[in-house]
């Protein structure tokens, strides 16, 4: 029951007569509820230690909040005077709180600007509650990052008998949490301690939910970073002797281990021909968790330093060969050993791990780094080898050591012009030398290294040591050359040379020399024997001797210098002809045509070049003839005794016809203009240059045009084409009045002897003029030059 009752009280007795007394009046009020009010001294206006003081407060108190005469208590302290309001109800409680704000401001107990110079709460104070709670133990996880848990531990909660409310009247049972002792996960033991400084942010606090349909609470508190371990708490109700033991306990969870960078960790290394080997500091700071310097209460390794780490290579991509892959010790020492001539850029992904395990979500490992090895290129010395199974090699040395031709020497020989020589095709020389796979394995590399085999060029270079015997000195003699690809080894020799000369070989590539590297190979000895053979003998005929005309029975005729004695030679055109000692012999065939020649009179030409011939005295007509210059060196070892041959033709004619073109006024021809009207009558008359010859005069150009027999004559000397001549002449020398053409045609002959007789005539005298045609001239014979008519007949 809760509540204020007023009770009258009378006092009968049983004498009769005026038997009452005169009634009194009492109250009795049962509160389960009162309003706490706290002055403090620090802050205060008012004088606390003055009685007076104290009781017209509590004077104020019963008169502004409209109390129940007798419901303001209060108590003195020594810094502060408590009020205790009852009220009776929960109700009247509330609205004490309320209106006692405004009788503090009247009142000024405060002093101005200090808020904080009094509390109030409202409690409940109930003589038959029993207080009661339940608790429960808290379990967490580690965490890298602080935690804010409030867990619902608290069950059941009975509040005491006074207990304080909340301004919905609801209660607040209040807790006190005090620490025990510290439980280390690692090293498994209890112990005490004063406080679980190091574990916990500050200690725990509880606090009831407040709510009438849930008599629950919570434990508050704030997990550090990286706290592991368990403490033990006494939590106490207030207001009550009720005690509990409760326990918060942080389960070990792994945190990564970490480290930093002593260096970059892209590494650049030069390629090397033999096992390239590396330590470097790579890593400083390694640490198995978190990185802490304040120990746990315990002494606890709050940054796992117990664990063991190592570091792992968990992936690897690249092209780098390692003889021993990459690997990072305790210390932080990268090792590795790279493949001798490997190169390339490789990537591996490190990561650190440590021995805590995952449990828990724990993590055991670092953040992955990638290390890249650049390993740069280092050129090496191209590589070849030489066949010395191939044609024409006579020596072969130390040229066969897998690419390494150091101390490699080859000799080649050949016959003088390369008589002997195969596959003889380079154009312009006739004495030239292939000699297929001549070198061969022909490599970027020395070692085979497969980078550099896609991707550099190589070149042979042969430099020239000496040739004494001057076998390349000639304008079109070629130096030898080896085709890199082909291995084809090529030269083409001086002519008439023989002799030794001697070259470097190098095999070169493009792939540079940058950090040391060889972009050739080491030098090999060529040496080119050239062994001395008979050398075909050779001639020229002079110049435009290789037609010739003659009349019909002209001659004997004797060409001095038909071949230019110069021309002649017997072994050789260059320098000093080593075969002058050899005796030459010139051989003519007649190869076509039917000339005939007086017996003993056939072509013949003497040692000095000189020509004889006679030909027939009827004979006309085109003979062409082949000439060989013999020697008599023989034609051992690839020799040759002849030359190649050379043609000349012998043209006989008898007749002619002669175009006699009338021009205006005396007109000069250059050679060039000669030249021209040769060109333009043989293109017209369809001749043989040849056989026109062109004289000017005053006023006149005669061209002359060779038969060679009448029948040609005639053919050729038609109006037709001989106007096609002239029409060609006006178009060419537009510059020259060009008048007529006069066409005269004519029989030669040297065989001829002009004769004739004379019959005389007797005749009677007439009276009249007569016409008298007689045949007085008999037996003509015609001169060597004689007019022909249109039909061929002579017109002596």
């Amino acid at each position: 029951s809760v509540g204020v009752s007023s009770f009258s009280v009378i006092l009968w007795d049983n004498g009769g007569g005026s038997n009452s007394s005169k009634f009194g009046l009492f109250t009795i009020a049962v509160s389960d509820s009162y309003l706490e009010l706290i002055f403090f001294k620090l802050g205060s206006s008012f004088n606390f230690s003055s009685t007076s003081q104290q009781k017209i407060l509590q004077s104020a108190l019963q008169t502004s909040l409209h109390a129940i005469k007798g419901s303001v208590q209060y108590s003195v302290g020594d810094e502060n005077i408590s009020y205790q309001i009852l009220g009776p109800s929960i109700e009247d409680s509330v609205l004490h709180s309320e209106r006692v704000e405004s009788l503090i401001s009247m009142l000024s107990i405060c002093i101005p600007g200090n808020t904080t110079c009094y509390s109030k709460a409202i409690r409940r104070k109930n003589a038959r509650n029993i207080a009661a709670f339940d608790i429960l133990n808290i379990s967490i996880y580690e965490s890298s990052d602080s935690q804010n848990v409030s867990s619902p531990a608290i069950l059941n909660i009975r509040s005491p008998e006074d207990v304080l409310l909340d301004h919905l009247g609801r209660e607040i049972p209040t807790f006190k949490v005090a620490f025990l002792r510290f439980y280390s996960w690692r090293q498994r033991d209890w112990t005490a301690l004063e406080s679980d400084e190091g574990f916990l942010s500050a200690a725990p606090t509880a606090t009831a939910l407040g709510n009438p349909t849930c008599s629950n609470g919570s434990v508050h508190f704030n997990a550090l970073p990286y706290r592991n371990g368990g403490a033990e708490y006494s939590i106490s109700l207030l207001g009550s002797d009720l005690v509990k033991i409760f326990k918060i306990s942080i389960t070990f969870v792994n945190q990564a281990p970490f480290f930093t960078y002593a260096r970059n960790w892209s590494i650049s290394i030069d390629e090397s021909i033999s096992l390239n080997e590396r330590n470097v500091y790579l890593v400083k700071n390694m640490s198995e968790g978190p990185g802490m310097s304040i120990p746990g209460p315990y002494g606890q390794d709050w940054d796992e330093s117990y664990q063991n780490m190592s570091f792992s290579a968990i992936a690897h991509y690249g092209n780098v060969t390692f003889e021993k892959p990459p690997s990072i010790d305790s210390s932080g020492h990268l090792s590795f050993i790279v493949a001798p001539r490997s190169n390339g850029v490789s990537t591996f992904v490190f990561v650190l791990f440590d021995d805590g395990g995952v449990d828990h979500g724990g993590k055991n490992a670092s953040d992955p780094a990638n290390l890249t090895i650049v390993v740069n290129p280092v050129n090496d010395a191209p590589g070849f080898d030489l066949n010395c199974s191939a044609p024409h090699v006579a020596r072969c040395d130390k040229c066969n050591d897998r690419g390494n031709v150091s101390g490699c020497s080859v000799a080649v020989r050949v016959d003088e012009n390369c008589r002997d020589c195969l596959n003889t095709t380079i154009q312009g020389c006739g004495r030239s030398l292939l000699v297929p796979m001549f070198a061969v394995s022909t490599a970027p590399s020395m070692y085979g290294s497969i980078d550099e085999a896609g991707s550099q060029a190589v070149t042979f270079v042969i430099e020239l040591v000496s040739d004494s015997a001057k076998l390349f000195n000639a304008s079109d003699a070629i130096l030898p050359s080896i085709d890199a690809e082909t291995g084809v080894l090529a030269f083409c020799l001086s002519e008439d040379r023989s002799g030794n000369a001697t070259f470097r070989i190098q095999l070169v590539d493009d792939g540079g020399t940058d950090r040391g590297g060889l972009n050739a190979s080491d030098f090999v000895q060529l040496l080119i024997e050239v062994v001395p053979v008979n050398q075909p003998p050779m001639f020229e005929f002079c110049e435009g001797c290789s037609n010739l005309n003659i009349w019909k029975g002209d001659g004997p005729h004797v060409f001095i210098d038909f071949v230019p004695e110069r021309s002649i030679r017997k072994g050789s055109l260059a320098g000093s002809d080593l075969e002058q000692w050899q005796s030459i012999t010139f051989q003519v065939v007649q190869t076509s045509g039917d000339l005939a020649f007086v017996d003993g009179s056939f072509p013949t030409i003497s040692e000095n070049g000189t020509l004889v011939f006679e030909a027939a005295k009827s004979s006309v007509g085109v003979s062409s003839f082949s000439v060989i210059l013999w020697d008599n060196g023989g034609f051992f070892g690839a020799g040759k005794n002849q030359s190649a041959g050379l043609s000349f033709n012998i043209t006989s004619s008898d007749s002619y016809f002669v175009m006699h073109i009338s021009i205006s006024g005396f007109v000069t021809f250059s050679p060039d203009d000669f030249v021209l009207i040769i060109t333009s009558a043989s293109t017209a008359l369809h001749v043989s240059k040849d056989l026109i010859s062109v004289n000017t005069s005053f006023e006149k150009i005669s061209v002359l045009v060779r038969g060679p027999s009448i029948g040609n004559t005639l053919e050729i000397g038609n109006s037709i084409l001989v106007k096609g001549v002239l029409t060609t002449l006006i178009k060419e020398f537009s510059w020259v009045d060009f008048r007529r053409v006069v066409l005269s045609r004519h029989r030669k002959n040297y065989g001829n002897t002009p004769t004739f007789s004379v019959v005389n005539m007797t005749m009677n005298e007439t009276t009249g003029s007569m016409n008298i045609t007689w045949v007085g001239l008999v037996n003509i014979t015609s001169p060597v030059d004689v007019s022909l008519d249109k039909s061929g007949r002579e017109r002596p």
